[in-house]
């Protein structure tokens, strides 16, 4: 199973994208967590920062992971890069 992490998205969107990505193991984290305790990045392999709802602190925390991407944007632009890593 691909495992995923995704920070700064409302549980709101990740339920929609679980209901689209069936097949994906999703775990969120967001600021209304602080931030604190971030789960181990070797445990994903696709991590995805949407940029305007997170900070220095946790890019820097999964800046080196291979499967590491910034997302300038929201769900929709996170759909279309999920899609493109999965094909």
């Amino acid at each position: 199973m691909v495992t995923v992490l995704i920070i700064g998205l409302k549980q709101l969107h990740i339920n929609i994208l679980k209901s689209k990505f069936k097949g994906i193991k999703f775990t969120a984290i967001n600021h209304e967590g602080q931030y604190t305790n971030l789960p181990r990045g070797n445990n994903f392999n696709f991590v995805f920062n949407l940029t305007r709802f997170s900070n220095h602190v946790v890019h820097n925390e999964y800046k080196d992971h291979k499967g590491y991407e910034c997302i300038e944007g929201g769900r929709s632009i996170l759909i279309n890069s999920l899609k493109a890593k999965l094909a």
